[in-house]
């Protein structure tokens, strides 16, 4: 997830992923974020999903608890390599 780094911005941030079967709450700190070079926020590691075919999925960005404004830009998914490859 591109989180950008912005005056106001909630200390947490709460991401709620549901893979079709499952949910998992990610809590990114804002202080944790270090913006390095001409950008304004970072790319943001959710983890890793499993995200079967056929189910309906979604990554939900949650503003319960936030003491500031909850930002959000993208969220980009990205393909296991070993998992296209090996087909596990």
């Amino acid at each position: 997830m591109y989180y950008p780094k912005q005056q106001g911005a909630s200390t947490i941030t709460t991401i709620q992923i549901f893979d079709g079967k499952n949910v998992s709450i990610n809590k990114i700190n804002k202080n944790d974020i270090m913006v390095v070079g001409q950008t304004s926020g970072e790319w943001v590691s959710l983890g890793i999903a499993d995200l079967p075919a056929g189910r309906k999925a979604y990554v939900e960005v949650l503003n319960s608890g936030a003491d500031g404004a909850i930002v959000a830009d993208a969220v980009l998914f990205v393909p296991e390599k070993s998992r296209l490859f090996n087909n596990k």
